[in-house]
C-alpha cells in the first residue's frame, strides 16, 4: 500500500493523562464525517517499531474503516505530548495537522481545552 493512498491524520488529540482525551475522541468520533480509532491510544508516533512499519500499516491497524476521502481522521495519544520525537514525527506526517491539547486542572477545577 502506497503512503499516498491513505489519508493522513487531520487532528491529533494529545494531553495529560486522566484529562478527558478518551471521552473527547469518542464524542467527536460519533460524528458521521469523522473517523477515529477503536484502540485507546494511537501509538504509531511514539512506538519505534510501529513507526518503522510505516503509516500505511498504522492506517490499516487504526483506521481501516476510514475509506471515504471526504472524512476527517482524528487520532488520540497522550504520550505524544511528552515526546519530542513523536511531535516531530507527527509534524513530518502532516505539517498541517491540527493539535488539540487537553490539560487537567489538578486542584479540581474544570478541564481546559486548548486548540493549537
Amino acid at each position: 500500500m502506497n503512503s499516498r493512498s491513505v489519508k493522513p491524520i487531520d487532528v491529533m488529540i494529545i494531553g495529560a493523562e486522566k484529562s478527558g482525551t478518551t471521552s473527547l475522541v469518542r464524542y467527536v468520533g460519533s460524528h458521521p464525517r469523522i473517523c477515529t480509532h477503536d484502540k485507546r491510544e494511537m501509538n504509531y508516533f511514539v512506538n519505534d517499531e510501529e513507526f518503522e512499519e510505516g503509516y500505511p500499516a498504522a492506517h490499516a491497524r487504526y483506521f481501516s474503516p476510514c475509506t471515504d476521502t471526504g472524512i476527517r481522521i482524528i487520532a488520540k495519544s497522550v504520550a505524544v505530548s511528552g515526546n519530542p520525537t513523536a511531535v516531530q514525527r507527527l509534524h513530518a506526517h502532516n505539517p498541517g495537522v491540527h493539535v488539540v491539547l487537553v490539560l487537567r486542572n489538578s486542584i479540581g477545577g474544570p478541564i481546559r481545552l486548548l486548540a493549537l
